[in-house]
């Protein structure tokens, strides 16, 4: 669908359920017009149309917001990143939807709860942003969907948003989210997120309350344009290959108790990796430590290199450690417990290897 530059739109069909008298907002502008139509020329069959928010969790939030009412019934990944879970239970707590969480892996288990529990919504990350990093079997959960009505909302966050794998969904309804602050930007100075489905899905989000607050701006979109398709999976599989090395050598090393890689052969899922991803298992690996009390010590021992920092984000340049400890510590099922994010520098296993050595 070709889209035009529309001006600043007045909208007023629901502002008054908010207290407002009337409401505007910018919406698309030129730089954002190209660049969803360049998220839409890439991302699979069936998903015809694209929406730029302002950040990944506003994607989310947005998406669920517009499939969501009191009383609804919700499914869940229980291996999504901490901030989704605390998103999900909050609608449980204070909207009134029955959430309840489900092993991606347990295929049986899911078919089971979508025929018992007739959710509205599936919500799923390919690879699990979570200790074990389960590898979802897209194939087969579309298939567990089929026939039920259930929307199938994807992170793709882990993965670049052309991957191939997202092109047969039969019957399935499926909304996309991302983050965009990850491969389509490599900083954290520019955030975005994405939402992408069909065209008529698409324009009844646009015009929801909810996303007229997370827009994108105009020079937010024209910094990710930068980023070309063939620059991002070149990237994105440097980064890949960085993350198996980190991977590698940290299970060979006596101070890691464990290390959870999809690409690792000791991943249960790992020929399903290889099958489903070409081998591209992404830039994020999770790690245990021999001694656990040693965890924020390793931590800022990491945070001293030059190439590496810590925070929460992933897909960057530099390298990122993220510790499961203080809030973030009930996400945590094992003590010990961090990520982190291979960055697009060699340079980053020097600081690995020293930190290790000094711990």
């Amino acid at each position: 669908m070709k889209k035009e530059w529309q001006g600043i739109v007045r909208v007023c069909n629901d502002s008054k359920d908010f207290g407002l008298s009337e409401h505007f907002y910018l919406v698309g502008t030129p730089e954002v017009i190209q660049l969803e139509t360049a998220i839409s020329d890439r991302v699979s069959k069936g998903v015809e149309d694209t929406a730029v928010c302002n950040c990944g969790m506003a994607a989310i939030g947005t998406v669920l917001e517009y499939l969501l009412r009191p009383g609804d019934k919700a499914l869940f990944s229980n291996a999504l990143y901490p901030e989704t879970i605390r998103l999900a239970n909050d609608y449980q707590q204070r909207k009134g939807v029955q959430v309840e969480f489900v092993n991606p892996t347990h295929l049986k288990m899911l078919r089971r709860l979508v025929i018992d529990l007739k959710p509205k919504l599936y919500f799923f990350e390919l690879i699990g942003n979570s200790m074990q990093m389960p590898v979802v079997d897209y194939e087969k959960t579309i298939e567990a969907l089929k026939d039920t009505g259930v929307v199938a909302v994807v992170d793709t966050t882990f993965t670049p948003n052309f991957h191939p794998l997202l092109q047969n969904n039969g019957d399935v309804k499926v909304i996309e989210v991302a983050s965009m602050s990850k491969w389509e930007t490599s900083h954290d100075a520019v955030a975005g997120g994405r939402i992408s489905a069909s065209e008529e899905v698409i324009a009844q989000i646009q015009d929801s309350f909810t996303y007229r607050q997370t827009v994108m701006q105009p020079l937010i979109a024209k910094e990710i344009i930068r980023r070309t398709e063939k620059e991002i999976g070149e990237y994105y599989g440097e980064i890949c290959q960085n993350a198996l090395v980190a991977a590698a050598m940290l299970e060979e090393n006596f101070k890691v108790k464990r290390v959870y890689y999809p690409r690792l052969p000791s991943h249960p899922q790992y020929q399903l990796v290889q099958r489903q991803f070409q081998g591209l298992a992404g830039g994020v690996l999770y790690v245990v430590l021999e001694n656990p009390i040693k965890l924020a010590r390793f931590a800022n021992l990491l945070a001293e290199d030059q190439n590496s920092s810590i925070t929460p984000s992933f897909g960057a340049e530099d390298w990122r450690i993220f510790p499961l400890i203080g809030r973030w510590g009930e996400h945590a099922p094992v003590k010990g417990l961090f990520r982190i994010a291979a960055g697009i520098s060699s340079k980053g296993f020097e600081g690995l290897q020293r930190a290790l050595k000094r711990l």
